[in-house]
């Protein structure tokens, strides 16, 4: 559900709104679609990556390349448990997030209020000599992210049944359903999501680290933001927890 922090996320041509009405009753669809292509595809990983206990296809780089690491970036690293990365795709206004390490949180917000802290301070340890070798790529660090692709629809059947005062009089929501649809692998992201909203009229009223090859593996819980850049609100938070959403190795 959007909220007053998630306003200007995105552009007006970036989604639709529509409404029909049939005799007293009316419905309301709003759609939106985007494509996030990698301007070069990163490599598989023909092991895969074991998440939950169960190992699922997955891809990143397995080996050094220049044309991929000139559009990854490296913005928070503590250690192979906990890091921030940014991956531009073909669009450099735009930017994929993944976070890995971030403390539970009730909601969706209080990872994002995480990971911004940890962008912020990745951003002063940057500065420090010492630990420059955290933030650039080198040929023995490795990057491993499991495939993810699913479509799932929702009812939110606490608000169906809800009754409320418009216009003529009052009105019942008959349906509130919503799809998201999520794809990532190693040439981009899709996303989109649909939301229809049906009334009808309503009949009844530490100590510094020595550097060492770095390896970037998201076979733990972790987190994915896609956001136009960091001056504004993300249009699409993800926070993987079970393999359910990637796709078995085989």
């Amino acid at each position: 559900m959007a909220t007053r922090e998630h306003a200007g996320s995105m552009d007006a041509r970036e989604y639709s709104v529509s409404s029909s009405r049939l005799g007293d009753a009316f419905s309301v669809r709003a759609f939106f679609h985007k494509e996030l292509p990698f301007a070069v595809p990163l490599q598989r990983i023909d092991s895969g990556v074991v998440f939950g206990g169960q190992r699922v296809t997955a891809f990143g780089m397995a080996y050094m390349d220049h044309h991929l690491t000139d559009r990854m970036q490296i913005l928070y690293y503590k250690d192979d448990h906990e890091f921030v990365l940014r991956l531009v795709p073909e669009a450099a206004n735009e930017e994929l997030l993944l976070a890995r390490g971030l403390a539970p949180a009730p909601d969706l917000n209080g990872l994002l209020r995480q990971l911004n802290a940890l962008i912020a301070k990745g951003r002063q340890e940057a500065a420090k000599p010492a630990a420059q070798w955290k933030f650039g790529w080198t040929q023995y660090d490795f990057l491993a992210i499991p495939d993810i692709a699913f479509n799932i629809t929702a009812h939110y059947t606490g608000l169906e049944g809800q009754r409320f005062f418009a216009g003529a009089g009052p009105f019942r929501v008959s349906e509130a359903w919503q799809r998201t649809a999520f794809v990532l692998n190693e040439r981009g992201a899709i996303v989109e999501s649909e939301a229809t909203v049906t009334t009808a009229v309503d009949s009844v009223a530490a100590p510094g680290m020595q550097p060492h090859p770095k390896r970037f593996v998201f076979d733990k819980p972790f987190v994915v933001v896609l956001r136009h850049n960091e001056k504004r609100p993300p249009y699409f938070v993800l926070h993987v927890q079970h393999p359910e959403l990637m796709k078995p190795f085989k």
